[in-house]
């Protein structure tokens, strides 16, 4: 019996050595793990409440204002609202600092087991930044707000004051461009749109700081999750509103076709229902920035968005506009003449379906397709000339069916479909300016770069749509319907 017992102390003693060890491994390594074991859950913290709300986006907890030394330490936990949490974090000498981002408005605890003692730290984390004009760019992000109606968050460029001067009495409208990327994550997106919005040197960019406009830009994932129906294989392509994300909401309705969805999204990592209505989920992020940036004196028109967009996102604002005419007061779509949604129902007997056109259009938005409310809004669509980035072959970009309307109608090469539509565009009774930038591939010129600013600044002021003939049409070959 005594034998049994020696060695049961014996498995005790080695256990307990193990979990030391555990916690200074874990600890010297400093980054986030739950270090506080269950056995010590249950004991009492003495409670600290932190006085300074903490910054969800760069939470950083200074110990040192505790008299904390850096030696202290043993283990960390985190909780939100008394539930515990994962969330990552590092240590750096007496500062606790979150790597990852915490929720706005939210009620938070720290706890630290010391060599001597439990503490418990409550804070909490701040709201939106403020965002009153500095005279400096600012850039914040916007967390997904579903209950405003968007499951992704997006990023606000608040303009510099270099060019405030000579725009200060016209209106500024926001303007909106959308992600155009690869990623394997939200984080991937996030990222990518951050850094764009960074880069002054980025086209979208240049323009909003030469109007001194706010600029949004969702962090709209891209998740090429495939599906079958009707045996058609499709593929989405959420950053060009394609057919499959703007007919989400139809398909998820069919319980078959949901179940494969829901199976496809999963696979890739995602919510199928988060993609739901995305074109709608970008009118409530425009109307939750407008409020936003209002609250703190930009003055930004309520009622209306510039938009701009070049390749998958020329392509994405082009269809937007179709689908939300009303919200738009101006729009600049680039290298997307050939794949540009028209305003008519059926051309030579074939249905245009969306988004080559009208055809099922109220299927999609619950309304009859009116040419006038589509023709209020301010287009320009150009393409460079010798552009050969020919998107009807690829799965993602359109759907077997989509892709046969188009190639009996007008083939396969770029530049003919594109003259072809143009014309097109004009029969139908559709208004706009269609440009074709000579000499240039998938790209724009310095000239298409100073039209857009030149468009854009047009029609602020103006009740009906403006097109401004361009200084060099040699360069900037142009089809005016107006």
């Amino acid at each position: 019996m005594k034998r049994i017992f020696v060695s049961f102390l014996l498995i005790v003693l080695i256990l307990a050595n193990t979990i030391q060890v555990s916690f200074a491994t874990a600890f010297e390594k400093k980054e986030s793990q739950t270090l506080i074991a269950s056995t010590t859950s249950s004991a009492k913290f003495e409670t600290i409440q932190w006085k300074k709300e903490v910054d969800p986006y760069n939470g950083v907890l200074d110990l040192a204002e505790i008299k904390l030394g850096e030696d202290d330490f043993i283990g960390f936990d985190i909780l939100k609202d008394g539930k515990r949490v994962d969330e990552d974090y590092k240590v750096a000498k007496t500062k606790f600092i979150f790597k990852t981002e915490l929720e706005l408005n939210s009620n938070y605890s720290l706890r630290v087991i010391t060599n001597e003692h439990k503490f418990e730290i409550k804070f909490k984390t701040n709201g939106l930044p403020v965002i009153y004009e500095t005279g400096e760019r600012i850039i914040v992000k916007v967390p997904a707000m579903p209950e405003k109606g968007f499951n992704w968050p997006y990023y606000l460029a608040i303009p510099s004051n270099q060019y405030k001067q000579e725009n200060k009495d016209f209106k500024r409208y926001l303007l909106v461009d959308g992600p155009n990327t690869n990623g394997s994550n939200l984080e991937d997106f996030e990222k990518w749109v951050k850094d764009t919005l960074t880069n002054r040197g980025e086209y979208s960019v240049e323009v909003a700081e030469k109007l001194w406009t706010p600029m949004l830009m969702p962090a709209f994932p891209r998740t090429g999750s495939s599906y079958k129906n009707n045996g058609e294989r499709n593929t989405f392509y959420e950053h060009a509103l394609d057919r499959d994300i703007a007919t989400l909401h139809n398909k998820l309705e069919d319980p078959n076709l949901r179940k494969q969805l829901e199976d496809a999204f999963e696979k890739e990592g995602y919510d199928v229902d988060k993609f739901s209505n995305l074109d709608e989920q970008l009118v409530a992020m425009f109307e939750h920035a407008v409020e936003y940036l209002n609250e703190y004196g930009h003055q930004v028109e309520t009622d209306k968005m510039f938009l701009t967009g070049y390749s998958a996102t020329g392509t994405f604002t082009d269809r937007f506009t179709a689908l939300h005419p009303d919200k738009v007061k101006a729009v600049a779509s680039g290298g997307t003449l050939d794949d540009m949604f028209l305003p008519m129902a059926e051309y030579k007997n074939e249905k245009l379906i969306f988004p080559l056109g009208t055809y099922d259009y109220k299927e999609i938005t619950g309304e009859s397709f009116n040419l006038a409310y589509h023709n209020n809004v301010a287009r320009l669509v150009y393409m460079g000339k010798d552009d050969q980035n020919n998107t009807l072959p690829n799965g993602d970009t359109f759907g077997d069916t989509e892709r046969n309307i188009m190639t009996r109608l007008w083939g396969v090469p770029v530049l003919p479909r594109a003259v072809a539509k143009i014309e097109l565009y004009g029969k139908s009774g559709g208004k706009g300016i269609f440009i074709l930038d000579k000499g240039i591939k998938h790209s724009y010129s310095k000239d298409v770069r100073e039209y857009l600013i030149e468009f854009f600044k047009a029609n602020r002021n103006s009740n009906n749509p403006v097109y401004p003939i361009p200084k060099n049409p040699e360069q900037l070959q142009y089809t005016l319907f107006k």
